[in-house]
């Protein structure tokens, strides 16, 4: 049983180093999105619309790749921190 154990661990170990030593790269060029359309969904955002800058920032970046975005928020944004629930 010992044997095995430790047979599993070295086992686990070669498996982690191997997949480390693996390295994925990005593609060197993006895809145009020209004709696609991209939608951009927010839900659930209680108070954090800090966040709404960051969605804007995709929504340019996709529309200067030629994208037509549409952008969906489900609501229930005014509950959940003390900024905007004073308001």
């Amino acid at each position: 049983m010992k044997h095995t154990k430790k047979l599993l661990s070295l086992l686990l170990v070669l498996c982690l180093i191997l997949s480390l030593s693996c390295t994925a790269f990005a593609a060197d060029e993006a895809k145009p999105l020209t004709g696609k359309t991209v939608i951009l969904h927010s839900n659930d955002v209680h108070g954090a619309i800090d966040l709404y800058a960051a969605m804007a920032s995709l929504k340019a970046d996709y529309e200067a790749q030629g994208a037509e975005v549409i952008l969906a928020d489900a609501g229930d944004y005014s509950q959940g921190t003390v900024y905007v629930s004073v308001q």
